[in-house]
């Protein structure tokens, strides 16, 4: 047996590939690098199914070896068993060495069991060395395989699940000349523009209105934090060195290597999942149920250029956020997810637009994503839907990846994750725009209790 163990151990000399991880930092990276967590990698449960997990990285259009996955998953395992055993064995030497020493006359078998332990210490010592890159390889592998999808999630097209009234079928102006010409918009690139006067009268009683819906729903407003470090930005599934993914704050790299500040947002995913990362929630709270209304952050798409300037891609928007964590039980999350449905339709119905809910085909969908209900309006200048607002089912997946438990019956479980935006400001604003310039009518909107018009916004 330790024959074969000593065989791998040289074969392990051409493992060269190392992988740069915020999320899994393996042991011999410890002392430099701070790690925050070891997620927990459900990659043997995954691919029990085995044809299930293929057509799910076929429908969403992933290029990833799996059949070389699960070989270096199963290489890894066994390097783990190897050393296992070999720990064993050294136990078991030290325990016949300990019985012998008191007799001189098996000084000669001691000795040689004193050998037998020096050589199986060194290399017990390589193998463990060789491991960490194998570790690494397998661990952050297996972390790249997206979420199970849902049954609800269609795989070519979108799904409609719920239209409002007739999309404008007359081509408008921009948005960003229309509102420049009534003066509520100042646009100046994608990093700075302003609604101004109306404009500005309306993203405050947008903000009122839905803070209004949510708290009348028992959900919590939070303020959550505009800055996070990398492994949750990767804890995200998203990859925290694409500066055109997500914007990085530059520090002392000798500090943090792999462990930056991104500017993302108190009202991105990343600021709640901050927040809830290692953390244990009393069973007795869930469902947690909160909302912002915030900032979020991005990178414009690298296109941008063959893109017409607005307020569809802008570095910055004002939304609202939401994010709920339910038990691991179906009903309390099904529950969860038409509550969220109904607040939608309570928001969008009374505001006379025409707007439509659809399910995202999986190829569209993010890695946490189960399943994805999109919100659009029409933009009736480009002539196409804009998202405007989405809801995202992500069950246990980005619990496990940043730890967020419950326990039951003194088992430690993970929450199930429901998040999504109700409404994106900007885009709301612009579509609106739009839809008055072709309509040409008078409309009257209820954004608060208190009545608040959006007569103003009408041409």
């Amino acid at each position: 047996m330790l024959r074969k163990i000593f065989k791998r151990i040289v074969n392990l000399n051409n493992i060269q590939l190392r992988f740069k991880s915020a999320l899994y930092v393996t042991g011999d990276k410890a002392g430099n690098t701070y790690s925050l967590l070891t997620p927990h990698i459900d990659f043997e449960d995954r691919i029990k199914d085995i044809n299930e997990l293929k057509f799910n990285l076929k429908a969403r259009k992933k290029a990833i070896d799996l059949d070389k996955i699960i070989k270096n998953w199963s290489f890894y395992r066994t390097l783990i068993e190897d050393l296992a055993i070999m720990d064993v064995t050294k136990q078991a030497l030290s325990r016949d060495i300990a019985q012998l020493l008191n007799n001189k006359e098996k000084e000669s078998e001691i000795n040689h069991l004193k050998d037998q332990a020096r050589l199986l210490k060194g290399n017990y010592n390589t193998l463990k060395n060789y491991l960490y890159p194998v570790e690494e390889t397998a661990a952050l592998n297996a972390l790249s395989i997206p979420n199970v999808l849902d049954k609800r999630t269609p795989i070519e097209k979108e799904t409609l699940i719920h239209s409002l009234h007739q999309r404008p079928t007359i081509k408008s102006r921009s948005h960003l000349n229309i509102g420049e010409e009534k003066k509520m918009l100042r646009y100046i690139n994608p990093s700075f523009f302003f609604l101004e006067n109306e404009g500005a009268d309306f993203e405050f009683a947008l903000s009122n209105y839905t803070e209004e819906i949510f708290t009348n729903n028992n959900f919590i407003p939070v303020v959550s934090p505009s800055f996070v470090r990398s492994a949750i930005v990767e804890g995200c599934c998203s990859d925290f060195s694409d500066a055109n993914k997500i914007f990085t704050i530059h520090e002392d790299e000798s500090k943090f290597s792999v462990n930056r500040l991104h500017l993302t947002g108190g009202a991105s995913l990343e600021a709640f999942m901050a927040y809830f990362t290692r953390f244990s929630i009393q069973t007795s709270y869930l469902p947690i149920k909160l909302f912002t209304n915030g900032k979020i952050y991005e990178p414009v798409s690298a296109d941008f250029e063959s893109k017409e300037p607005g307020l569809f891609h802008l570095n910055q928007y004002t939304t609202t956020r939401f994010f709920v964590a339910t038990t691991n039980n179906e009903e309390a999350y099904k529950n969860s997810y038409d509550e969220i449905v109904d607040i939608i339709k309570k928001f969008y119905d009374p505001l006379g637009f025409h707007y439509t809910m659809t399910y995202v085909p999986a190829g569209k969908l993010e890695d946490y994503e189960t399943l994805r209900l999109s919100v659009q309006m029409y933009s009736a200048h480009l002539e196409r839907y804009i998202e405007i607002g989405f809801v995202s089912l992500c069950e246990e997946y980005l619990s496990k990846r940043l730890l967020v438990t419950y326990k039951d019956d003194k088992a430690v479980k993970y929450c199930r994750i429901l998040t999504g935006c109700l409404v994106n400001t900007q885009k709301l604003f612009g579509c609106i725009l739009e839809y008055n310039d072709v309509e040409a009518k008078d409309f009257s909107v209820n954004l608060t209790s208190k009545n608040v018009q959006a007569k103003k916004l009408v041409k």
